[in-house]
This record gives C-alpha cells, sequence and structure tokens, in this order.
C-alpha cells in the first residue's frame, strides 16, 4: 500500500457495512475538493468504488458487536490493532479517519498519540453519549482531535471538552434524490401492481443473522398464512457472504413467492423507495427505511450478558434513532424477550392490514427529514471539515 508523497494523504478505517457507506460519502466529498488526494485505510465496496485503492486487511474481520462476542477474537483484533497502527506510522497521511467501530477505531487512535509524527485525528459517528456512558466524552477528547456527528443535537456535548465537533447530516438523504422512484424500484425487482414488497434486513454481521432470522421469518410466514388473499414478496438486501446462510432459512418455510436477495450495494440503494413495509434489526438500517418513508418494525436480540450490561447503563427510552429525535415511538420497537415471532406478527399485519398505521409512520418520517436537513450536502461539508482540520 504506497501513498503519493506530494499529495494530501488521508487514512480512512471503517469497521463495518455502514460504516462503508459513511466511508464512501466523505472519500467522494474528498475526491471532489482535492482530486489528487491520496487515500488508504481499510473498508469495503463501497468506500473502494469511491476511491480507496485496496483494504489493508478484510473489513469484515472487523464486524463485532456485544461484549461476550467480543472476548473470544481479542487476540486477533489485537493483531489487526498493531498491523493497522505499523501502516499508519508507515505511511506517515496527514489525517487518520475512524468510522465508528469504537472496539477497534478507539484502540488505533489512541496507539497513533504515541507516534513522532502524529497525524490529526477524526472520528466519525459520536459515541451516543447521550444514550449511556456520558463520561466517554471526556474520555475521547483525550485521543482525538475532532469528530464528526450524524445527529444535530451531538456537536455541544464534544465541544464542551474542547473538541472540534461537525454535524454533517446523514448521507443518506444526501443519495435520497438519485434513487429511483417507486415505480422504476418495483419494476427493478420485478414485481406486479398486487404484490406487497416486505423488505427483511437480519443484519449485516453474522451473529445478528443468527440471532434473528427464524424469529423473522417465522413471523412473515404467520403473516402469509393468515393472509393468503395477499401476495408478500420477501426481498432481503444483505451481503455477498450472508446470501446462502439466508437462502437455507428461507427455504425451510417454503414461501409462495421466492425470496428476492440483494447484495449489490447500488442495487440495495435502488430498491428502498420499492418497498411498502419492512422488519429490520435495530441500527442504520432503520434510520434509513424512515428516510425512505417505508413502514417498518424494528426487533433486536442480544447475548444475555450484554443486554444486562447495556441496559444498566442506558439512559434513553428508545432504541430506533427515528423514535429518539422524534421524541415518540413512531417505529414499533420489540427489544430482547420481546424480540419474538408473535410480536413481530402482529406488528407486521398492523401495517399489512390498517393503512393508518402506516401513514401515521409516514407523517412522522417526514418530520425527521426536516430535523435532518443540512445547509450543505454531507460529503461537501464533512470533506470541509476535514480539509480545514488537516491545514491547521
Amino acid at each position: 500500500m504506497t501513498m503519493n508523497p506530494k499529495a494530501l494523504r488521508v487514512f480512512i478505517i471503517a469497521a463495518e457495512e455502514s460504516g462503508d457507506r459513511l466511508g464512501s460519502a466523505i472519500i467522494k466529498g474528498l475526491v471532489d475538493a482535492k482530486p489528487d488526494i491520496a487515500i488508504a485505510g481499510i473498508g469495503g465496496t463501497g468506500m473502494r468504488s469511491a476511491g480507496l485503492k485496496e483494504s489493508l486487511f478484510p473489513m469484515t474481520e472487523l464486524s463485532l458487536m456485544g461484549i461476550a462476542e467480543i472476548v473470544p477474537k481479542i487476540p486477533h483484533m489485537l493483531k489487526r490493532i498493531n498491523q493497522t497502527v505499523e501502516a499508519i506510522e508507515t505511511l506517515q497521511p496527514d489525517v487518520v479517519i475512524t468510522i465508528d467501530g469504537p472496539e477497534f477505531c478507539f484502540r488505533v487512535q489512541k496507539k497513533l498519540q504515541k507516534l513522532e509524527n502524529r497525524p490529526k485525528q477524526v472520528h466519525v459517528v459520536a459515541p451516543s453519549v447521550w444514550a449511556w456512558r456520558p463520561g466517554r466524552a471526556e474520555h475521547i477528547a483525550q485521543f482525538l482531535d475532532a469528530i464528526i456527528c450524524l445527529f444535530p443535537f451531538e456537536p455541544p456535548y464534544f465541544e464542551r471538552e474542547g473538541m472540534d465537533a461537525f454535524y454533517m447530516g446523514h448521507p443518506f438523504l444526501e443519495s435520497l434524490s438519485q434513487m429511483p422512484d417507486k415505480a422504476q424500484s418495483r419494476h427493478a425487482l420485478g414485481l406486479s401492481a398486487n404484490e406487497t414488497a416486505i423488505g427483511v434486513y437480519c443484519g449485516s454481521r453474522t451473529q445478528e443473522v443468527k440471532k434473528h432470522s427464524d424469529i423473522f421469518l417465522q413471523s412473515l410466514k404467520r403473516l402469509e398464512e393468515t393472509h393468503p388473499g395477499k401476495s408478500l414478496q420477501l426481498i432481503f438486501p444483505t451481503l455477498p457472504h450472508l446470501v446462502e446462510t439466508l437462502k437455507a432459512k428461507a427455504e425451510d418455510f417454503k414461501f409462495k413467492n421466492d425470496p428476492v436477495f440483494v447484495t449489490n450495494q447500488a442495487e440495495k440503494k435502488a430498491i428502498f423507495k420499492g418497498l411498502d413495509m419492512a422488519v429490520a434489526v435495530s441500527g442504520t438500517v432503520g434510520l434509513e427505511l424512515a428516510l425512505s418513508g417505508v413502514p417498518h418494525i424494528i426487533g433486536y436480540k442480544l447475548n444475555k450478558l450484554s443486554y444486562q450490561i447495556i441496559k444498566r447503563l442506558v439512559r434513553i427510552d428508545h432504541a430506533h434513532l427515528a423514535n429518539i429525535m422524534l421524541g415518540n415511538e413512531v417505529v414499533p420497537e420489540y427489544l430482547q424477550d420481546e424480540c419474538n415471532s408473535d410480536n413481530l406478527y402482529k406488528g407486521l399485519e398492523r401495517l399489512l392490514m390498517q393503512p393508518d398505521v402506516a401513514a401515521k409512520q409516514k407523517e412522522g418520517f417526514e418530520r425527521l427529514i426536516h430535523i435532518l436537513q443540512t445547509p450543505k450536502a454531507p460529503s461537501q461539508g464533512s470533506a470541509e471539515f476535514i480539509l480545514n482540520l488537516a491545514s491547521t
């Protein structure tokens, strides 16, 4: 991995698919502003298509989740952390940008403090200090120069600790206007007018798929059986390495219509507006569904130990980011023990059979889009912030 010695040099790290999407927007903004910029780092297909020539190692190795799941992987993660720091020391970038994945990214950023020629250090996606462990803002101010936030209420938490903080907005909003409309999206999926397209988002991590796919599919099979007059078409936006697992799971339930699996990043974005409804794990995809105007429900199960620890620390009433920003449960949340096929079936049935329920969600989503608007496109604003930081 080499970099142009004369160009501005950036090393950027994403730890999972949602980070790869953010990273691709940031790289796009940087390349638009400085076409000769040299980009190295760790990322997925989105970042590579935007300008990252190669990934130091596969990004999929960094997709960790709860506390109990991380412990067995610690030795390998320590090896990758040291490898990343060594690569940064060799390449001597002007700026290091890490995106989400604090288990890995913050450990890398801390080690960079010891370098003789320390780069500017930026992290994207603020830790949810407004939700739990508020002391993290003071902690990360000790090893980061700046933080880029996705939500307008976040910068003050970090500015009061002496950090530069910038609200970039959500890059998904930037891409909404470029997406196919509902008719085009449904045509691309081969959907007829009488079919109900249901997005099934079981997660981007193997552990998430294992925990949620059976529960999601059980609820959807029951929905199909209790409403035989409805033609349900399941759409699985997922990652290539998860397709066979999900296909095998879906085949066990023998749905009337063969499920559709979508793995291409651009195609996954393009189908949002073609969906009539969705069921999803809690996370970034829930916000993307909301911004796309897709009525949906969310469910999530964690390892019991992880859940008990987090439950004692969390200070907010909702898990879905849309619900947090709107101040009420616009999207039904089924978490931990409540994440079962019976509850999910009831939530999906309301969306399918009660138009007013879906309409109320869509009204909330319109308010959400207004809340998240920014003066500049997220890719442009974040790039300008990073370039200004690099020049100081």
